[in-house]
């Protein structure tokens, strides 16, 4: 065993204590919070050679290297995406430092790069994502990352012309995003860094061409550190999420038409259970743990005196719902039964990256996850069945569910980059309702 000889460097104890909910909690470490001071700066460069003489005398370290270089250096997809015949996703090559975003006409087709991070000039910890495809599949919304950073700008690509428009939002976090119908304009919830207002929670629209400064405010939830807004669309409605953290988290959901001046129209309001919506036509679905802790699937029928009703789609059973997705007129639903030790449901998880351009994966998942699988439909009289699927089931079901991505944030998880459509088909471990 490798002895180390240094003596560790000195690490000065300043202690702050802050009182939270009537805790004192004391941090003795508070002044490296300060990134830029010498004295910080300072402290990181002695750390860091106090560490290099360790880790660089190991023997074997070099062959350590290589061997973990061969296992990353595979081609990987992700963040994918169908508008139209046309699919985009963001694919690494395996000497790229980066993944570039392309797109392919059809399944079959060849992949067209459309961004490189690399040409951007910014040094090699830059990263792109696509994040939306406008209904028509002209413009693309992507994210920019530079080393890892939490926050990211948002720009808009015009698609045939590889052309970057104007028309960008600044480094801070995007809680929404929708294109309008039309593909000439966009309605968005954007908390910028250096927001002069940095509490002022309101979505806008924004139109192709002008001036941010023109956006128009279409939604306001309230000035407060304690609120969050986050917006998805659904059909031809834009759902608006407003987020109280108070003693426990209460939600807000307003109802507004996609297109024309319509008011928002508050449909919940101070609910403190899970309700993940989306729009069908006219009618409203959700997932809810509401009257059920395993979580059930319903239809729910609008009334004017705020009482409405609730009618089962996916009943709850004793095994908890872990996802739903929606193709055509039945609902595909995954539910896990009670693990047992050593036995994880989702092992096949991280298979997904090419799920779609592997039409396969999505298959291969479903053999081999313990995880049992059901289809609902919304006929009448509405049926259930309980699967297994086979790899001729899922290659029909997943094509068509990437023709139906849903757009915008999912209830309690706007404190995350918008979500994109279900293109890779992910099952996540926590059980949230969370698209890829």
């Amino acid at each position: 065993m490798h002895q180390l000889m240094m003596t560790a460097p000195h690490s000065t104890l300043e202690p702050v204590t802050d009182v939270f909910h009537g805790v004192a909690v004391t941090d003795p470490y508070r002044w490296l919070e300060d990134q830029e001071s010498p004295r910080t700066r300072a402290w990181i460069a002695e750390q860091t050679r106090y560490a290099r003489a360790y880790l660089d005398s190991i023997s074997g370290r070099e062959r350590i290297r290589e061997r973990i270089r061969e296992f990353l250096a595979v081609e990987t997809y992700d963040s994918l995406q169908k508008a139209g015949s046309r699919y985009f996703l963001r694919k690494r090559l395996p000497d790229q430092e980066q993944p570039c975003i392309c797109m392919r006409e059809g399944a079959d087709g060849e992949d067209q790069l459309l961004i490189d991070p690399a040409e951007r000039g910014t040094g090699k910890y830059t990263a792109v994502k696509p994040l939306r495809v406008s209904p028509d599949g002209r413009l693309l919304l992507y994210e920019v990352k530079e080393g890892g950073e939490r926050t990211g700008t948002f720009e808009l690509l015009e698609i045939e012309t590889r052309r970057r428009l104007p028309d960008l939002l600044p480094r801070g976090y995007l809680r929404g995003f929708a294109f309008a119908p039309d593909g000439q304009s966009f309605y968005y919830v954007h908390e910028a860094l250096d927001a002069k207002k940095p509490f002022y929670r309101a979505a806008y629209q924004h139109v192709l061409g002008t001036s941010s400064s023109q956006d128009t405010e279409i939604f306001f939830a309230g000035e407060d550190k304690k609120i969050r807004l986050g917006l998805f669309s659904e059909s031809n409605h834009l759902i608006f999420l407003v987020y109280r953290f108070l003693e426990k988290t209460l939600t807000d959901i307003y109802l507004r038409p996609l297109e024309g001046d319509g008011r928002p129209e508050a449909i919940f309001c101070g609910i403190d259970y899970f309700l993940s919506p989306r729009c069908l036509g006219e009618r409203i679905f959700a997932i809810t743990d509401r009257d059920a802790s395993n979580r059930r699937i319903v239809e729910i029928h609008l009334r004017e005196n705020g009482e409405h009703e609730w009618v089962d789609i996916v009943p709850e059973t004793d095994t908890p719902i872990n996802n739903w997705l929606v193709v055509g007129d039945q609902f595909f639903s995954s539910t896990s039964p009670a693990r047992k030790p050593g036995n994880c449901p989702f092992e096949a998880t991280r298979r997904f990256a090419s799920s779609v351009v592997r039409r396969t994966a999505m298959s291969s998942f479903l053999r081999r996850s313990p995880s049992r699988n059901r289809l609902a439909s919304l006929a009448t009289p509405r049926r259930v069945k309980n699967a297994p699927f086979g790899p001729r089931e899922a290659s029909r079901l997943i094509p068509q569910a990437i023709a139906t991505p849903r757009s915008g944030t999912c209830p309690r998880m706007a404190q995350e980059s918008p979500c994109t459509s279900w293109a890779a088909a992910k099952f996540w471990k926590k059980g949230a309702i969370q698209p890829s």
